[in-house]
C-alpha cells in the first residue's frame, strides 16, 4: 500500500494537466482581449504625446535661437513635420529638423473635430479650430494638403501666410482634435483629445474629452503640459 501510494505522487495525471492546460489558455486569452483594448485607448493619447512634443520643441527653438519654426500637419503623406525656415524671407533654406509618420487615420485622426463632439475647449481667448489648406506653397508640403502652426521668435503662433515666405500670416492660435474613429461612422469618435495652441503666446495645452458629461463641462484640462 504504501509503494502504490508513493507512485501516486510522482506526478500529475492526464486528466489533471488538461485542465491546467484548459485554464491556462482561457487566462491567456482573457489577458489578450484585455491588453488589445488597452493598447486602443493608449493609441490617441501617444499620438497626442508626440504631436505636443514637436510643438513644445517647435516653441523653445523659436525662443532661444531666435528663427521662425514651422509646424507643418501634412494629410497627403500622412505624417508631422518640423520645420527651420531659417531666413524667413527666402523659401529654400527650409530645414527639417524631424518629422514622425503620423498613425492610420483608420486608428487615429488629427484633424478638425468628430461630428458627435459639439464643442471645442475653452480657454480664456477663442482658440479656433485648425484650418487645413488644400494646396500648400511651402516647398516641403508642396501642394499638398497641410496645417500650418509657425512659432516665432517673439513667441507668437501664425498660420501659413499666402505664400512660400508666409506674407500676409496672421497670428491666430489652432485646436487640433486627435481622435479614434468609430468603426461604424468614421466621421464620429470614440475617444477625443484636443491641443490648443494659443495665438498671442504660444502656449500649448492637452484636453480629455468625456461624452457622458454635459457638452459645457466635458472637456477637462488634462494639466500635463503648461
Amino acid at each position: 500500500m504504501r509503494a502504490k501510494r508513493f507512485k501516486s505522487n510522482l506526478g500529475f495525471s492526464v486528466a489533471e494537466l488538461l485542465v491546467v492546460l484548459v485554464i491556462t489558455s482561457v487566462m491567456t486569452c482573457v489577458s489578450l482581449y484585455y491588453l488589445y483594448g488597452h493598447q486602443k485607448l493608449y493609441k490617441p493619447d501617444e499620438q497626442a504625446s508626440l504631436f505636443i512634443d514637436m510643438l513644445q520643441e517647435a516653441r523653445q527653438r523659436a525662443l532661444t535661437q531666435k528663427v521662425t519654426m514651422r509646424v507643418e500637419l501634412d494629410l497627403t503623406d500622412n505624417v508631422a513635420r518640423l520645420i527651420n525656415e531659417g531666413d524667413a524671407t527666402v523659401a529654400t533654406d527650409d530645414k527639417i529638423i524631424r518629422s514622425f509618420v503620423l498613425k492610420s487615420t483608420k486608428e487615429v485622426k488629427v484633424e478638425q473635430k468628430p461630428n458627435n463632439v459639439s464643442v471645442s475647449p475653452t480657454e480664456p481667448s477663442p482658440v479656433p479650430s485648425i484650418t487645413f489648406v488644400t494646396s500648400s506653397t511651402h516647398p516641403l508640403s508642396l501642394n499638398h494638403k497641410v496645417a500650418t502652426l509657425r512659432f516665432r521668435k517673439d513667441g507668437t503662433v501664425t498660420d501659413g501666410g499666402t505664400n512660400a515666405i508666409a506674407n500676409g500670416a496672421i497670428i491666430t492660435g489652432s485646436t487640433v482634435f486627435v481622435w479614434q474613429p468609430d468603426k461604424t461612422n468614421a466621421n464620429n469618435s470614440t475617444i477625443t483629445r484636443a491641443i490648443t495652441v494659443i495665438g498671442g503666446s504660444g502656449a500649448i495645452r492637452l484636453w480629455n474629452y468625456y461624452p457622458d458629461l454635459p457638452a459645457n463641462t466635458a472637456w477637462k484640462d488634462s494639466r500635463r503640459f503648461q
